[in-house]
C-alpha cells in the first residue's frame, strides 16, 4: 500500500486527482483547479494505468510550480469518443520543447507511451504550457 499514490488505494482516479490538485494550490500565489466528468475512469483504465496517470499529473504540477512561475493551473480529465483525455494547462512562462526536457518530461513521455497513449506538449515562451495526454481505453 505504501507504493500506491496518496489516496488512490481508496479513491477513484478523479477523486485522487482532485485531492492532488487541491493540495497544489498556494493561497495568494497559485490557484489550481480540477475538472472532471462524473465517470469512473479507474474502472476502465485499471489500477496500473490509473496510477501512472496520477504520476503524470503529479509531475506536470511539479513542473508548473517549480519552473513555470504559474499563477493558475487547470487539470481536466474527460472522456472522449475513443478513450480518456487528461490535460494540464498553466499560465506560466512557457518553454521551448526539447531545449529543457529534463527527467520529468522524459519520464512522463515514457509512462504514457508504455500505457499505449500519446502525450503532446504545447508551449511558447511567455504563453504558458498545455500538456495533453490521450489514452485509449484498450491497449
Amino acid at each position: 500500500m505504501a507504493l500506491q499514490p496518496e489516496g488512490t488505494s481508496r479513491e477513484d482516479l478523479a477523486s485522487a486527482l482532485a485531492h492532488l490538485v487541491e493540495g497544489a494550490s498556494v493561497p495568494g500565489k497559485v490557484a489550481c483547479d480540477f475538472r472532471s466528468q462524473s465517470w469512473d475512469f479507474g474502472a476502465e483504465l485499471g489500477p496500473v494505468r490509473s496510477h501512472d496517470l496520477y504520476r503524470v499529473v503529479q509531475e506536470a504540477l511539479n513542473n508548473a510550480l517549480r519552473h513555470a512561475q504559474a499563477t493558475a493551473i487547470e487539470v481536466t480529465l474527460a472522456r472522449t469518443s475513443t478513450g480518456i483525455r487528461l490535460q494540464v494547462e498553466d499560465d506560466g512562462v512557457g518553454f521551448v520543447e526539447g531545449d529543457s526536457d529534463g527527467f520529468g518530461i522524459r519520464n512522463m513521455r515514457a509512462r504514457v507511451q508504455d500505457m499505449g497513449g500519446s502525450l503532446r506538449i504545447d508551449s511558447m515562451l511567455g504563453a504558458g504550457t498545455r500538456l495533453v495526454v490521450d489514452m485509449p481505453l484498450t491497449t
